[in-house]
């Protein structure tokens, strides 16, 4: 939220934990539900546009999935709709060019 909010965002917190978004992103007359992922390792991870129930996130959800990978403070933004029914593999450290 901090992050957001440095680049100019509008930040609200939905109350409780019944949403399937972490937060909303106020981009001036757009208002953008956001999950967000933290990474707190350096390995490669996979990534699904699933919560911790496995159901896959849709678009009706959720406008932006964010994956912060905290060591190497790295932000990945997915629109959702560029990820439905994908897997994602993030590589911070691979040299591999693609």
């Amino acid at each position: 939220m901090f992050k957001a909010v440095s680049m100019g965002f509008g930040v609200a917190k939905p109350w409780g934990d019944s949403e399937r978004y972490d937060i909303i992103l106020n981009a001036g007359r757009v208002l953008w539900r956001v999950q967000v992922k933290s990474i707190f390792t350096r390995r490669r991870c996979q990534v699904r546009a699933s919560g911790r129930t496995g159901i896959l996130y849709t678009a009706d959800e959720i406008d932006f999935l964010v994956v912060y990978i905290s060591p190497k403070d790295l932000w990945y933004i997915f629109p959702i709709v560029a990820l439905l029914h994908l897997n994602i593999r993030l590589s911070p450290d691979s040299r591999r060019r693609t």
